[in-house]
Order: C-alpha cells, then sequence, then structure tokens
C-alpha cells in the first residue's frame, strides 16, 4: 500500500488505507521496521505525525508481490496501460459518492 512514486504516507493514511487502527498498524510496522523494509520518520509537513517511506529492500519486496500476483491472475493478460486505466475506473467506482 506504499507507493514508492508518491509522498511517504503517514500513519493515519496508512491505516485508512488498510482498514485498520494505530495499535494494528504499529504492530505490522514494526515488524516491516525490523525486517528492513520501511522506515517510519517524522513527517516534514507536521512533526507530531510519522510517515512511512519503503527502503531499498521494501521497494524490491513490492515489485517482487505484485509481479507474482499479477502471474498468478486474470489480469495477467492486461497490458501495463490496460491496468492503469482499470485501476482509475476501479478508483473512481470506490470514490465516495459526494466525491464525483
Amino acid at each position: 500500500m506504499i507507493d514508492p512514486d508518491e509522498a511517504p504516507p503517514s500513519m493515519k493514511a496508512m491505516a485508512d488505507r488498510l482498514f485498520c487502527n494505530a495499535p494494528n498498524l504499529s504492530f505490522v510496522t514494526n515488524q516491516l521496521v525490523d525486517r528492513g523494509y520501511v522506515e517510519r520518520s517524522v513527517d516534514p509537513a507536521d512533526r507530531r505525525s510519522r510517515v512511512l517511506t519503503l527502503t531499498e529492500s521494501g521497494r524490491r519486496a513490492r515489485e517482487t508481490v505484485i509481479t507474482a500476483t499479477l502471474a498468478l491472475s486474470p489480469f495477467a493478460r492486461l497490458s501495463p496501460g490496460e491496468l492503469l486505466q482499470l485501476m482509475k475506473l476501479l478508483e473512481k467506482a470506490l470514490e465516495p459518492a459526494g466525491d464525483h
């Protein structure tokens, strides 16, 4: 759920993305930090908040998981452009009603 091409998400944003509460996210984050996949740091925009950044090892693991998942998925037949189009359509479909 961490896109290395986007600004590092806050812990709150990650909890929202993963539909979990702060203690659960802290538990998962601690495991990822211990394994060297993510770094937790102070949010430069809000010193009271923490953000998560993928390490190089985390980026490689993310790519491996995405590649393996896509290979076993019916979406494997889609081109990168088609996958991007599908992602945008799904994001639109899942937006709260007032956001259209």
